[in-house]
């Protein structure tokens, strides 16, 4: 190609000058020339980009491949599609290219003016992801957000649809600046007038060429606030340029119409004028407020989902309460048997000693004896009282107490029923067991303090070793096992405590084993359980002491393991 046509021709000036990224490429990858805004665009120099090929610019183009998209080119004159660039740094840019098939002086080559659409394109992944995640907060709301999202993505279609409608000319520069769907237009820069103006201009904001050569925009008042008038003037004198100005603008027929402009200062034919490229966001703003206002509307009704959750959670919790209540009351029932068959027969004795006959014991010692009864039978009603304290503030407990408890108030019952229960404190740092449970109440070596609800963790322990009992009886029944026996094993390592609660009764089934701590599921016959008891232990385990809860089968029963992080 001439060079002296290169370096002379008006529109060449134009688009070396163009804040619109613009490349012309041979048929074999070579670029022959691209303009500043391109340099910007790649991220490289001018000489470094004109030694480089269009290959190494695109993410997805062998050279082969751009031949054969040439040959396309030629063929139909004008193509245009998306694909990605790559800048210097490594870093990827989505584009929409516009390419024109060009002869000059026997020289056939690619004009290509690039759109950078990479905002756009991370508003859809925005949207897509927006979408996703409010389809997961709540199965109630995926009706809505589906019928919302078939309605953005119809609106983002007819967008990209009118997008499709920018002609482009077959002139390497005069042609791109006419038929463009954006608003160009040159202002000369002393004093601010309209010199030439494309169709798009006149398609976004109605005036011909006849209504604004030689008038200013303050002639024609164009702008909606002055204030973004001067600080498109503020940021050209200080940097010759301003990029994505969103301004509002008045169309010629008075209407509203909010814009993103670009603008730089250039010298065309010895004059210096003001190059602004104008784009209509007035669609993708409607857009983007529904989606705000969508968005707003979501979050309202996932909040008022949350809150009937929460009130759900604490029926469940209450009536969980109750159900532990009548354990215990049963509990209850089973040490105060023998107190109250010994406090009768103590009375007898007391009578009789009173009347003469000799007991070998004397009647102050029968007495002593009888309010040592009803002080032990006084004692588990203040046991039974502190078990449900309503006590809902954080304090530092020993583990090993609350579990000691909770098995002094149930012990009657279990061996009433012939269960035997074994419980030991394990350290990790010693092979052997610090004790046994059954005699002492504390860890030898004070590590088992935590910090939390200890309330709660009792109803747990207690929810856990009736179900175990449960199980057992139930495996007799069945004549699975002739053992009756509970294993509670304390391990204390250096970050957590575990607690293995096993039982010797009858295995989970595989097929319900993932289920048992989902609400309402229970393994137990009609009428026997309710279902809530494990989902609330769940529940007080992870998410009010941040602990962990599980349950596997063994080779001779089924066994919980309680995990909760010691307090540091």
């Amino acid at each position: 190609m001439n060079s002296e046509l290169m370096q002379n021709n008006s529109f060449v000036k134009i688009a070396a000058n163009s804040p619109l990224p613009i490349l012309w490429t041979l048929p074999n990858s070579d670029i022959i020339f691209a303009n500043s805004a391109a340099c910007i665009h790649f991220g490289y120099s001018m000489e470094e980009l004109l030694t480089l090929t269009v290959d190494k610019l695109y993410n997805n183009f062998s050279k082969s491949e751009i031949s054969k998209e040439f040959i396309i080119l030629k063929d139909k004159q004008l193509t245009r599609f998306e694909t990605v660039h790559l800048k210097s740094d490594g870093t990827h840019i989505h584009v929409e290219s516009v390419n024109h098939y060009v002869t000059v002086e026997d020289v056939e080559f690619c004009v290509s003016y690039i759109f950078d659409i990479t905002e756009k394109k991370h508003k859809d992944l925005l949207i897509q992801e927006k979408t996703e995640e409010l389809q997961k907060m709540n199965s109630n709301l995926e009706l809505i957000i589906s019928e919302r999202t078939k309605e953005l993505e119809d609106k983002i279609i007819e967008l990209k649809e009118t997008q499709k409608k920018l002609k482009a000319s077959e002139q390497i520069f005069a042609s791109a600046f006419n038929t463009s769907q954006d608003s160009i237009n040159l202002n000369r820069l002393k004093d601010g007038k309209f010199i030439s103006i494309n169709e798009g201009f006149t398609r976004i904001l109605g005036y011909t060429e006849d209504d604004v050569i030689n008038k200013s925009s303050l002639e024609l008042n164009i702008w909606k606030n002055q204030e973004d008038r001067e600080m498109l003037i503020e940021g050209l004198n200080k940097n010759g340029f301003y990029r994505n100005l969103e301004a509002d603008f008045v169309h010629k027929d008075g209407y509203t119409l909010q814009g993103l402009m670009s603008a730089s200062i250039q010298e065309v034919d010895g004059e210096i004028v003001i190059l602004s490229v104008s784009k209509d966001i007035t669609k993708l703003k409607t857009l983007e407020n529904e989606l705000k206002n969508l968005n707003k509307n979501l979050l309202q009704k996932v909040k008022y989902e949350v809150s009937l959750r929460q009130k759900q959670e604490g029926l469940l919790y209450e009536q969980r309460k109750f159900a532990d209540m009548g354990k215990m009351i049963n509990a209850i029932a089973h040490q105060w048997r023998q107190p109250l068959n010994s406090i009768n027969l103590v009375a007898q004795a007391m009578h009789d000693v009173h009347e003469g006959e000799d007991y070998g014991i004397s009647f102050e010692e029968l007495s002593n004896q009888h309010c040592q009864l009803i002080d032990y039978m006084s004692n588990t009603i203040d046991d039974f009282r502190n078990f449900f304290s309503p006590n809902k503030s954080k304090t530092s407990f020993s583990i090993i107490k609350e579990l000691a408890i909770t098995l002094d108030l149930i012990k009657a019952q279990f061996k009433s029923e012939n269960i035997t229960i074994e419980t030991h404190c394990n350290c990790s740092d010693s092979e052997k067991a610090c004790f046994e449970m059954n005699n002492r109440h504390v860890c030898d070596k004070n590590k088992d303090t935590l910090i939390g609800y200890p309330g709660e963790l009792r109803q747990v322990f207690l929810n856990l070793i009736s179900n175990a009992k449960d199980a057992i009886n139930q495996s007799q029944i069945n004549e699975n096992n002739s053992e009756r026996k509970l294993d509670i094993n304390v391990t204390i390592t250096s970050s957590d405590i575990v607690i293995d609660i096993h039982n010797q009764g009858m295995p989970i089934p595989d097929d319900v084993i993932d289920k048992i701590f989902d609400p309402y599921f229970t393994t137990k016959k009609e009428g026997k359980g309710t279902g809530i008891g494990l989902y609330m232990s769940r529940m007080i385990i992870e998410e009010h002491m941040k602990g962990k809860i599980s349950c596997h089968n063994t080779n001779n029963g089924v066994c919980f393991t309680i995990s909760l992080p010691l307090s540091k």
